[in-house]
């Protein structure tokens, strides 16, 4: 991982905490802390992983956007963990995030840049234009095309998390992504948005397996 892709992911990891700090509250409170943590899984799994799948209508063309918009519920995810586990501060969760979602590590000697508040908040701000073709986003017309679209169903905030997470897509690959029949059936057009909706579901597990690991909730894959 590049310095540049870990200061990309701190700007996420900021903008993402009021999210994750109202998902911790929204599931809780809960006396057991293994628990609360399932809940947590279990909201992001129900009400988010088919939010993640919507670019699946557009099937093969939909994968980038489908694939950047996917790991950003996966961050959050990540994120509403750690909080509840108490881990706050940007370079662990910075680090736990690459970990969990990217199977990166973070550059030797990297630290949050200064300032990456409110840097990212002021290059967050997405708004659809009138004649709905720019976006501000680097990429091909059919990827801005695609944005647009994601833009005029997904809640703001998200759609500016996404964006963030944008600029490491080339990162993403190591993403967790359900099994090889989820990412094939998630490449056909119409139906792919069942697909995708189903592997990432899996993924959400998969990736909390390897967060309870790393924040000692538990040792093995969470029965939820």
């Amino acid at each position: 991982m590049r310095t540049g892709d870990a200061d990309r992911l701190a700007a996420f990891v900021q903008l993402a905490q009021p999210t994750a700090a109202a998902v911790v509250s929204l599931t809780g409170p809960v006396p057991d802390r293994r628990e609360h943590a399932d809940r947590i899984v279990r909201h992001w799994r129900t009400e988010l992983a088919p939010l993640s799948a919507l670019p699946g209508f557009a099937g093969r063309f939909g994968a980038p956007i489908r694939d950047v918009l996917a790991a950003t519920v996966q961050g959050l995810l990540v994120l509403s963990l750690a909080r509840l586990c108490e881990v706050t501060d940007v370079h662990s969760q910075v680090r736990l995030l690459a970990h969990a979602v990217l199977d990166e590590e973070l550059p030797t000697g990297w630290r949050p840049p200064a300032g990456v508040v409110a840097d990212a908040a002021a290059d967050a701000t997405l708004v659809v234009p009138q004649g709905g073709t720019e976006v501000g986003i680097d990429g091909t017309d059919e990827e801005r095309a695609q944005w647009v679209r994601l833009m005029r169903r997904v809640p703001t905030g998200v759609v500016r998390l996404a964006r963030e997470m944008w600029g490491v897509r080339r990162l993403i690959d190591g993403r967790a992504e359900g099994r090889l029949w989820h990412r094939a059936v998630a490449n056909v057009p119409a139906v792919g948005v069942v697909g995708a909706t189903l592997g990432e579901r899996h993924a959400a597990t998969e990736i909390a397996a390897r967060v309870y690991v790393a924040l000692n909730l538990a040792d093995t894959l969470p029965g939820i």
